[in-house]
């Protein structure tokens, strides 16, 4: 924990070589904390190098965050080579390269050895308030190695991967899902306004049945008024003289609330010699129903 000096030397011990080797401070690392130190040797040491297969194979991963104070652990996706500020705090992550087997085959080289997650690590540098505390890998396999530290939260690779052709073929089978969940909908939607429709003119015909059976339910009330007619003959009197032959207009008005089937008129005359139907059907030129 203590802070280097100028003309000091790192001992660094390569993991899985047994090689110790000194490097001289850089002047870039006079006076910066231990983890800032590490990352400015890191920088100058290695190039990065990821294979085209691991580029095209992966476009995300799951880091998981854990606040400190409550305990609470999210899982959050993040795009490679992408920013992400994580939410509720000052803190933004600029995600770098993924290395699905992480890989030290020189000195020099930072690489991936397979495309399989074997050892999975993220390249990572983190900001809090536009200055950089932190940069280096997370390791899901050995979380510890090289971790973040910050008195509020911890950031870890999550220990699970997905290729990018397992990603678009789930994203693939959700869309296909929705559209599916989409059309079901739609086809219940039509059979509601369908069933609603049939049961509006159900109710219709209905309420036409029912009105026309108060109709003929309901007793008629027929009226009558005469009117006679002689313009035809040789002297118009209103009088039916001998040999004339005059018009006899009869009209009927239903004033009830119901319909009057077969209204009949029967005429009759206490003349014998004035010649007359006996009876007439009625035929109506309007409504049969009540005030027609």
């Amino acid at each position: 924990n203590a802070w280097l000096k100028p003309r000091d030397y790192i001992y660094y011990v390569e993991l899985g070589r047994f090689e110790i080797k000194t490097f001289p401070l850089p002047v870039s690392a006079w006076n910066k904390p231990k983890h800032q130190i590490l990352s400015i040797l890191r920088n100058m040491r290695y190039s990065i190098e990821v294979p085209s297969e691991v580029k095209t194979s992966w476009s995300e991963v799951s880091i998981r965050i854990k606040d400190k104070k409550t305990n609470k652990t999210t899982t959050y996706k993040v795009k490679i080579n992408s920013n992400f500020k994580i939410p509720g705090t000052n803190l933004l992550v600029k995600v770098g390269a993924f290395m699905p087997t992480f890989s030290h085959p020189s000195a020099e080289i930072i690489t991936s050895s397979s495309n399989k997650p074997e050892n999975p690590a993220l390249q990572v540098s983190i900001y809090e308030h536009e200055v950089e505390k932190y940069q280096g890998w997370l390791f899901s396999k050995y979380p510890d190695m090289h971790a973040f530290e910050h008195p509020l939260i911890s950031i870890q690779l999550e220990d699970k991967f997905e290729t990018s052709e397992i990603i678009r073929a789930k994203e693939e089978a959700e869309r296909g899902k929705n559209e599916r969940e989409k059309a079901e909908r739609e086809r219940v939607r039509q059979e509601k306004v369908e069933k609603e429709k049939t049961e509006r003119e159900a109710r219709a015909r209905e309420e036409i049945e029912r009105e026309e059976r108060k109709r003929r339910e309901a007793p008629a009330s027929l009226v009558t008024s005469l009117q006679f007619s002689d313009t035809s003959s040789c002297i118009p009197n209103n009088t039916l003289d001998a040999g004339e032959e005059g018009l006899l207009k009869v009209s009927v008005k239903n004033d009830g609330k119901g319909i009057g089937f077969e209204a009949l008129i029967n005429l009759s005359s206490s003349q014998k010699l004035i010649d007359m139907p006996e009876t007439v059907r009625y035929c109506t030129r309007g409504n049969q129903s009540g005030g027609g």
